[in-house]
């Protein structure tokens, strides 16, 4: 495939990314990936994008932009890390995932953590590659690493920015904003439901393995992406922080 246009046109030395920027760019990425795809088909395919997304489109994605290690052994440097990308001087980043998230049992972490890094190294490759000049006076620093725990790949405040836009684009590439809102409120619309669903009754279990079972994501990432649409109220959820897995 040629490169992304998208991603040329968003690859610029900025540091913060409203979420609507955000949302824009992941759905473009996958409209433009998937016209691309189905130009070079050898068999005919549909135009429409289809969900769920599966996990080879997102390895595309960063070997676009950066080397890439599915099967790193990241459990040498912490047990908790599912993630790290790597920035480097005049260099592509290096996006490694932890070699444990190939179990089919760790779908949904594989998942939220190959879209996570890719934002890293989207989003913050300009600014962390710029950081890098740094080892030209002190190289026994070493190359600058983003290192993701799976609870910071879970959601984080915004204070932590950086982590807080790479969960960002891993909710919007996983569940891209016009297709969840589509599906949110047409579900809504045939069970003649209002918001908002009680958690634990039927209609609410109904709703979040609907979706959950669309977009092949956990329950709790369905949480996630309500909140950050402003859709909170969509549940009555007590929950503080959802999980993503």
């Amino acid at each position: 495939m040629n490169s992304f246009k998208t991603i040329a046109r968003f690859r610029r030395a900025r540091s913060r990314w409203r979420s609507s920027e955000i949302d824009v760019l992941c759905e473009n990425l996958l409209l433009e990936f998937h016209e691309l795809k189905v130009r070079n088909s050898r068999v005919p395919i549909s135009n429409a994008i289809t969900f769920p997304i599966p996990n080879d489109t997102f390895e595309v994605l960063i070997e676009k932009i950066a080397d890439f290690d599915p099967y790193a052994n990241l459990s040498e440097i912490k047990p908790s890390i599912d993630g790290m990308t790597e920035f480097f001087k005049n260099k592509k980043p290096k996006v490694s995932i932890a070699k444990e998230l190939q179990d089919p049992e760790n779908e949904y972490r594989l998942r939220t953590t190959l879209t996570h890094e890719f934002g890293h190294a989207l989003l913050h490759e300009p600014e962390m590659a710029n950081a890098s000049n740094i080892l030209d006076l002190f190289p026994e620093i070493g190359n600058p690493q983003i290192k993701c725990k799976r609870e910071s790949i879970g959601g984080v405040s915004k204070s932590d920015w950086k982590e807080y836009q790479a969960g960002y684009v891993c909710t919007s590439l996983l569940m891209p904003i016009t297709y969840f809102k589509y599906f949110v409120l047409n579900f809504f619309k045939k069970e003649n439901a209002y918001a908002p669903l009680v958690m634990g009754s039927p209609i609410a279990n109904r709703f979040l393995n609907q979706v959950s079972r669309e977009f092949n994501v956990s329950k709790g990432a369905v949480k996630k992406r309500l909140s950050q649409l402003k859709y909170s109220y969509f549940l009555t959820d007590k929950e503080v922080q959802p999980s993503l897995f």
